[in-house]
């Protein structure tokens, strides 16, 4: 549906513009004080957000194929994922298909963007012979 028709945000408003708290707040449909993301630094910043159930979660759930391209929140790669507990540079957040995100000085490329653009690689590959 949205590919073949598109969609368009022509008059939205951000209940918290700060990067951060704006960004959790557009993938969980929830306001800051539901998310706790408040900040972009710890402790409210990307180590606050519990991500299991996002739009890419939900959307992969009724069957659509997702991609994060971009800036996840601040701090993704260098803190750890409330969600799994583990260093966020090796981390794939639930829902997402593919991910190419970028990343924070000092934070080390990620086993996951290298399998996720395998993965991406090798669905056209397949996508390809199979047309």
């Amino acid at each position: 549906m949205f590919a073949r028709t598109g969609i368009s945000f022509e008059n939205s408003f951000a209940p918290y513009p700060l990067c951060c708290p704006a960004r959790a707040t557009f993938l969980t449909g929830q306001h800051a004080h539901n998310h706790g993301v408040y900040w972009h630094e710890p402790p409210y910043g990307y180590g606050a957000f519990d991500d299991s159930r996002t739009v890419a979660t939900s959307l992969q759930a009724a069957g659509y194929r997702t991609g994060f391209l971009g800036k996840y929140l601040n701090r993704y790669g260098l803190d750890r994922s409330k969600v799994s507990g583990q260093p966020s540079h090796r981390y794939v957040p639930r829902g997402w298909d593919a991910t190419t995100t970028t990343r924070p000085p000092g934070a080390t490329p990620t086993a996951s963007s290298t399998a996720s653009r395998r993965r991406t690689s090798h669905r056209a590959t397949v996508a390809a012979s199979t047309t």
